[in-house]
């Protein structure tokens, strides 16, 4: 049986400006195009010129005409690749606008089951926010945020701030800093470009720069690696035992363990025979270094000490998850693959778990050289946790949303109150009009041409303040009204 396989191609073809802009680009593209053409014909696979494309990525209006089997390919000014469309000014306009349309849709899916003051509540709203727009928008962030352009920042707030109008049922006019600081959410840009440096450094593994600080990749775990192991090789399932017992065995055992204590982290392991200590070992992590890296650590090392006797040796760790890790074949910890490969090499060990603080000598022993090792273990360096990158990108976000607000020329009222941003939901629908001023009041519907006059009437001026403290016709609902040099706090 034979099958026919249609491949359409997307072709981008940069413009060196160092190369003559006719006839050298013509013969670059045109030996790419006969190279590819060869692999298809080994392969006996058809390429559709109907469904290929050419873009030129150039400050040329023309250029060369690109052909297949002497039928020229058309040339377009965008393509969609995995979902992000690359355009031919590589500026990302076309990718913004497509998204910008894709988000208005589902604002108006969502304003048809909540509207400001009815339908679903605030959390709700704010959660399909969270988990539904904005993982759209960060889609391929890597490729088309990594940096933004003020232009591009524009585009991203403009379209956050429907969602968020929606979820605060604020008035249209509010800012959209403010709105931003009284919700607790990040400013879309700095999200879209924090995304971008995590996945460029967690996944790409490339040098990263963040708001003046360097993210350089060799730094943190790299858990993108596949597993080294072949299933018909693997066989530690009867070495490595998660049964809830201590089960003691005669001869020399190994004992180990991991702390932090005060952002400090250390990891020991012990070998003891007839509860007699016969070695000890300790080291000093890195603040940033978890528990789950230290107990993974010390349970190498103590593999990797018991390799060198020739003696029968149980290593007994109280943690769970990392004899899971080290058992199973799927793990990308290259902690866990180290241990796997001393483990197979070493057949002389064997790994169990112990219960913790239950009275076992041996696992005190190491609890306290543990705790001990926070301060005087030898210091070692292993790479920080992937979620150490999040939690260093989140405060260098902080700290530029920060920057941002106390330089804003918008929601001056509202940062009067709140003066520090924070990732939290303090404020309903009527403190947020109350403090921003935009509600149902004479002087903002003055401001905005819809009432001919701004004073309330009572005869005083209709601020929110007047309502609330002084106003005759709202006399149940008042609060004390503060002093004249006390009233802008």
């Amino acid at each position: 049986m034979k099958f026919q396989i249609c491949i359409s191609i997307s072709i981008i073809l940069p413009l060196r400006p160092r190369e003559p802009t006719g006839a050298k680009l013509k013969a670059t593209a045109q030996a790419a195009l006969t190279k590819f053409q060869h692999w298809t014909e080994k392969h006996q696979l058809k390429v559709s010129t109907e469904k290929s494309t050419t873009i030129l990525v150039s400050r040329l209006v023309s250029g060369p005409r690109v052909k297949w089997d002497n039928k020229i390919i058309k040339r377009s000014t965008s393509l969609k690749y995995l979902g992000i469309i690359i355009d031919n000014k590589v500026n990302w306009a076309d990718h913004l606008n497509n998204i910008k349309t894709k988000l208005t849709h589902l604002h108006q899916k969502i304003t048809r089951i909540a509207g400001t003051n009815w339908g679903l509540n605030k959390d709700l709203r704010r959660r399909l926010y969270k988990t539904v727009a904005e993982r759209m928008i960060f889609h391929g962030a890597a490729a088309w945020a990594y940096p933004l352009s003020a232009r591009q920042s524009r585009l991203l707030n403009s379209i956050q701030r429907k969602f968020l109008l929606n979820i605060t049922g604020a008035y249209f006019t509010t800012p959209t800093a403010a709105l931003q600081v009284i919700e607790g959410i990040i400013p879309l840009h700095i999200k879209a470009e924090q995304e971008a440096v995590y996945v460029r450094t967690a996944r790409l593994r490339k040098t990263s720069n963040y708001n003046n600080m360097n993210f350089n990749p060799k730094n943190y775990k790299d858990d993108t690696t596949s597993t080294k192991f072949h299933p018909a090789i693997f066989q530690l399932e009867d070495r490595i035992s998660l049964k809830k017992q201590f089960l003691p065995v005669p001869g020399l055992k190994i004992y180990t363990d991991g702390s932090k204590i005060e952002e400090k982290t250390g990891i020991a392991f012990c070998a003891m025979e007839e509860d007699i200590s016969k070695y000890e070992w300790m080291a000093q992590l890195s603040p940033f270094n978890t528990v789950f890296q230290a107990e993974l650590l010390a349970i190498q090392e103590a593999c990797l000490w018991a390799s060198k006797t020739n003696q029968q040796i149980k290593v007994w760790s109280d943690s769970e998850s990392s004899l899971h890790s080290i058992s199973s074949i799927y793990t990308k910890s290259p902690i866990a693959q180290q241990t796997k490969e001393i483990l197979l090499k070493s057949t002389n060990i064997k790994l169990g778990w112990i219960k913790v603080h239950v009275g076992y000598s041996g696992n005190e022993e190491a609890d306290v050289l543990a705790k001990k090792a926070t301060q005087e273990g030898i210091p070692t360096f292993i790479p920080a946790p992937r979620n150490h990158i999040k939690s260093l990108l989140q405060k260098e976000s902080i700290i530029r949303w920060q920057k941002e607000w106390d330089n804003g020329e918008t929601g001056r009222s509202v940062h009067n109150v709140l003066p520090k941003v924070k990732t939290t939901t303090p404020w309903q629908r009527p403190e947020i009009m109350f403090v921003t001023g935009h509600g149902p009041f004479p002087t903002y519907l003055k401001r905005f041409n819809m009432r001919s006059s701004d004073f309330c009437g009572c005869g005083k001026l209709g601020n929110p303040l007047h309502y609330a403290t002084s106003c005759l016709f709202t006399t149940s609902y008042h609060l004390t009204k503060p002093s004249a040099d006390l009233e802008p706090l």
